[in-house]
């Protein structure tokens, strides 16, 4: 008996090593190596600009050379620098520490037919964090499944944060117009989607159906990318959940800029104003680490209105139809704002949550807070302002974007954990969407998204994710997310026309009048 079972490991063992094997492609910049799995292959860590590092730094992303080597990202994990939080999915968390460096500009490509002679869209996506943290490799953003699903190449990437990402001064002057227009983590984004439209054919991507897609800051940055003109003709279909578009005057951005100066120069003991060159030697002196901790005690700038990377200023792109005209699928979770306000009411920091998420302590507190009335009835009313306050902003947004678009394919979602205390404290809250559109399994490692798991393996949550990437796989196809078999999606209406957008609920998809939800 003991030898058969040491026969049927070794069997074992043998057939999962030779399904995952060792693949080359050859990109632009030189071959680049990654795995060969069953039903998908993955490449991970590819740079798709030189490192923003140096005199690179608060710079437009610069062009790669040709590599005369083979690049091998495979073990290697990249992010940008940032200040370690709740939400990325690391294993072992310092709270309040840098963690990620300035070389950062990567991405990870999931193809599910490398060599087949059809190309496949391309979901371009966008992480979220407030644009001063996440990251491309998250657990979350493992896509492996989601590509399997919808039959598409998946690419997720990493952009400059914080400060690193939006920062101008008025005293702060770069030579090249885009140098000089602050918009980094645009500038990021629109280098990323360079790189995939010149390579990603040699992935059995098409290059010329492009999804451009992303959640919270994510979707911040893809209405940058709807407005931006220096995105004409780069992409054809949006996808945003969670997020708003905006973008700040100069005099604001340049606000935020003294206030990096203020700090750091009071860090260095410095009290003298510095200006032109010596200016730019400080600047360029500091760390990340002393850049990023001086961004986390600031107001994140997301988009600024420089003239060039976004040329009229806040909902003026919208109003004027300054904005790529693609199909648009876009909504929202119902209770967004549970996320950041459940645990502090409950009088829980990041890390208590942490622990509690992933199971390492006791979920006690959490029960406590929903059995207390007085506690229950100001987190419900906090949430309900949330909502209309969030919906009527994406609703104006929608309406100015409207005359313009070709479609509007709209959704609310009401789906939540079934296991107390989650189904409570969070009930449909930011970002539980993820899980869903990526098919996720299980979280196999510590991650704050972990209290779903039991949720994961439930039939219902399954059939809710089967009919999310058919709803998805036909938008990516055709800019339409309707197909046989699925109740219709209707086309966004201004006005609260009965079946005008999508409730996504516990147990499907139901079109509903934008009043009834």
């Amino acid at each position: 008996m003991k030898v058969f079972l040491i026969i049927a490991i070794f069997v074992f063992i043998n057939v999962q090593a030779l399904a995952v094997r060792k693949i080359l492609v050859r990109t632009n910049e030189g071959p680049v190596i990654g795995t060969q799995h069953a039903g998908y292959s993955h490449f991970q860590s590819i740079p798709y600009a030189k490192p923003p590092v140096g005199d690179l730094r608060w710079k437009a992303p610069r062009k790669l050379e040709r590599r005369h080597y083979v690049w091998d990202g495979r073990n290697l994990i990249t992010r940008c620098a940032q200040i370690e939080n709740l939400l990325s999915g690391t294993q072992d968390k310092i709270f309040g520490s840098v963690v990620g460096q300035e070389d950062c500009l990567y991405l990870n490509i999931w193809t599910p037919a490398l060599r087949s002679r059809k190309k496949r869209p391309v979901f371009f996506w966008i992480h979220g964090g407030s644009n001063f943290k996440g990251f491309g490799q998250d657990e979350l953003y493992d896509a492996k499944d989601l590509s399997k699903a919808v039959d598409a190449v998946i690419v997720t990437f990493n952009y400059r944060m914080g400060l690193l990402g939006a920062f101008t001064h008025r005293d702060f002057i770069q030579e090249n117009a885009l140098d000089h227009s602050g918009n980094y983590t645009t500038l990021d984004i629109l280098a990323a989607l360079e790189w995939v439209r010149e390579n990603i054919d040699r992935f059995g991507g098409d290059k010329n159906n492009i999804t451009v897609a992303g959640e919270s800051a994510g979707c911040m940055n893809v209405w940058g990318i709807l407005q931006t003109p220096l995105a004409r003709d780069k992409f054809h279909r949006a996808y945003c959940a969670s997020g708003l578009p905006n973008n700040y005057p100069r005099i604001v951005s340049d606000q935020v800029g003294d206030n990096l100066v203020d700090k750091a120069k009071k860090l260095h003991g410095i009290d003298t104003r510095l200006k032109g060159e010596k200016l730019k030697e400080f600047l360029y002196s500091l760390t990340a680490e002393e850049i990023v901790k001086i961004s986390h005690a600031l107001v994140p700038i997301q988009h600024i209105s420089d003239g060039i990377v976004f040329p009229k200023l806040g909902l003026g792109s919208l109003v004027f139809g300054n904005l790529h005209k693609v199909p648009l699928m876009t909504g929202m979770n119902r209770n967004e704002s549970t996320l950041f306000s459940a645990a502090p009411l409950a009088g829980l920091s990041e890390q208590e949550m942490w622990t509690i998420a992933n199971g390492d302590s006791s979920d006690q507190p959490l029960f406590d807070f929903i059995n207390d009335p007085i506690k229950m009835r100001a987190f419900e009313s906090a949430d309900r302002t949330s909502y209309m306050g969030m919906r009527a902003a994406i609703d104006t947004s929608l309406t100015a974007a409207k005359i313009y678009l070709p479609a509007i394919f709209k959704y609310e979602l009401f789906f939540q954990s079934e296991v107390e205390p989650w189904k409570s404290f969070f009930k449909s809250t930011h970002a539980i969407d993820l899980p869903l559109l990526f098919q996720k399994k299980e979280f196999k490692k510590k991650h704050f998204m972990r209290f779903l798991n039991s949720d994961l393996k439930t039939t219902r949550v399954k059939n809710l994710q089967n009919l999310w990437a058919a709803y998805l796989k036909n938008f990516i196809y055709t800019g339409n997310p309707n197909g046989d078999n699925l109740e219709r999606w209707p086309d966004w209406k201004v006005l609260p026309w009965k079946n005008a957008m999508m409730r996504i609920g516990q147990e499907g998809f139901t079109p509903v009048s934008d009043s009834d939800t």
